[in-house]
């Protein structure tokens, strides 16, 4: 009441036009304090709405690291900024490539030394369309036993970036943790490979694998498959393609599969953690992932796919046992709990635990909060067991 009354008295001060009617006059006064009352409250309410928000983004975080990295105001503007770009359509695949490539670097950021391997090996694989060869590298932590179980890990990246070179760190540390052999692939990337190219050199490369285990020193019957955000969107459709097969050798090729904080539904951008975590306070936003499926999914017709996106799928059974990771401050958090009841109604085994206080691309944040390890630890206890018994 005081701001109308106030904004009328200075208006009362301004020359204006001569008003036939006093009655008119007051009138058209009366329209204005009130339109300038309800513009100020407009920006009073935005701003308490803006500190109730950040007060709430500050709780999220449990771990100062992680805060105090997506945490300033400058990072947050600038992923705003990115994301305004993407939406209108004036960002480009090699401004996301270049930001990946920084990314990637972190661990020499943060001072931190690379996970020590006692090998690497390097092969090139034929894919799909006999044209060309992919990487595939053989991670040895120093496993005593061969031949050995291995777990094929599929990197992320939205399916526009990455590679096996840029996860080195996350591979190196999944191959510690779990003290067994990690084989990590490239794949063809979107736009200029779209769905489903990544796809099928996925595929292509688990069945290198499982054709030629014993020239490598792995135990083909002793495998696990998995990925991180897109690289588990790629895991499962993998599985599902194998299981599917008309080829009754690759229906059980694994004994687990391992799913990180994936995308497995064609309606992501409209779940409810998307609308919670995906504004630019906690890294992956809602601009970023609706770019990234623009890109990798050029026709309509891959939005009713279940090879594109798995919770289409209508028997998510026949699979081998599934443990999902999901990020507590991950705007995918919704697809992770969704695959995990859909799982729970289908009767398939699966195990599910969610990371508190994390954002997505958690294997890639451990150098800046090293409280993470203790979950990747933690997870591959599992993956431990189930590998290695006979």
């Amino acid at each position: 009441m005081m701001i109308i009354v106030s904004s009328t008295f200075l208006l009362l001060l301004q020359p204006t036009k001569i008003i036939s009617s006093p009655l008119s006059f007051l009138h058209q006064q009366k329209v204005y304090a009130v339109t300038e009352s309800i513009t100020i409250n407009k920006q009073l309410l935005r701003q308490d709405a803006n500190k109730v928000h950040q007060q709430l983004v500050k709780s999220y975080f449990i771990f100062t690291s992680l805060k105090a990295f997506f945490g300033p105001a400058e990072v947050v503007n600038a992923t705003k900024q990115a994301d305004a770009a993407m939406l209108s359509g004036k960002w480009t695949i090699q401004q996301s490539r270049a930001i990946a490539n920084e990314f990637s670097s972190l661990t020499k950021k943060e001072n931190k030394p690379s996970p020590q391997m006692k090998s690497t090996r390097d092969y090139y694989v034929p894919i799909s369309d006999g044209k060309e060869r992919i990487l595939l590298r053989l991670y040895d932590p120093g496993v005593k036993q061969k031949p050995s179980p291995l777990l094929i890990y599929v990197h992320g990246g939205g399916w526009i970036v990455g590679s096996v070179d840029i996860f080195d760190d996350s591979i190196r540390r999944l191959a510690n943790s779990s003290g067994l052999m990690v084989a990590a692939m490239n794949y063809r990337l979107a736009p200029e490979h779209p769905f489903p190219a990544g796809l099928d050199d996925v595929v292509s490369t688990i069945r290198w694998i499982a054709s030629n285990g014993q020239k490598i020193g792995i135990d083909t019957k002793k495998m696990a498959l998995g990925g991180d955000s897109a690289g588990a969107n790629l895991a499962l459709s993998s599985a599902l393609t194998l299981r599917d097969s008309n080829n009754n050798k690759e229906h059980n090729l694994f004994r687990v599969l391992y799913l990180m904080y994936g995308p497995y539904s064609p309606n992501l951008l409209n779940s409810t953690s998307m609308k919670m975590f995906g504004g630019g306070d906690f890294g992956l936003t809602y601009g970023q992932m609706k770019y990234a499926m623009s890109q990798t999914f050029q026709n309509a017709s891959d939005y009713k796919n279940p090879l594109a996106f798995p919770l289409l799928d209508k028997n998510l059974t026949r699979l081998s046992p599934v443990y999902i990771a999901a990020m507590a401050l991950d705007p995918l958090k919704d697809d992770s709990i969704q695959l995990a009841s859909r799982f729970q109604q289908s009767g398939q085994e699966y195990y599910m635990a969610i990371w508190p206080g994390v954002a997505h691309g958690a294997l890639s944040l451990i150098p800046v909060t090293s409280e993470i390890q203790k979950y990747l630890d933690a997870m591959t206890i599992y993956l431990k067991g189930v590998l290695t018994q006979s």
